[in-house]
């Protein structure tokens, strides 16, 4: 399985885990493009019935740029957008802030699910 691949099943599993309507405002686009091997563009959109697809899917609110490698570390809460935005890491167009949201509601994800797995 490709990084791309494994990322894009780990993205959709977290986001379906998520109830994207108390992390994102309304109907919310957020793009994602990925570069790496076999890299791609998805859109996350909050009020949709499929919440991750793949491709550009416009109007779009905000659009993130990176590696298949930082996007992993991003949504598994290994490193903070605001780091990788300061490092070039990560390139950001549009509402910065829905990153901000989003990457935290992740982290509290990950957090909850480590609580669960240990009891």
């Amino acid at each position: 399985m490709s990084a791309v691949q494994h990322l894009e099943g780990r993205l959709t599993e977290i986001i379906r885990c998520l109830d994207l309507g108390s992390v994102l405002p309304g109907d919310v686009r957020i793009c994602f493009v990925v570069s790496g091997p076999g890299g791609g563009t998805w859109t996350l959109e909050s009020g949709a019935d499929e919440p991750v697809r793949r491709g550009e899917h416009g109007p779009l609110d905000c659009r993130l740029a990176c590696t298949d490698a930082d996007l992993l570390a991003l949504v598994e809460g290994r490193m903070s957008p605001r780091r990788g935005f300061l490092d070039g890491l990560l390139s950001v167009e549009g509402d910065v802030g829905l990153i901000l949201r989003l990457q935290r509601a992740l982290t509290r994800l990950d957090d909850q699910t480590k609580v669960r797995g240990s009891t």
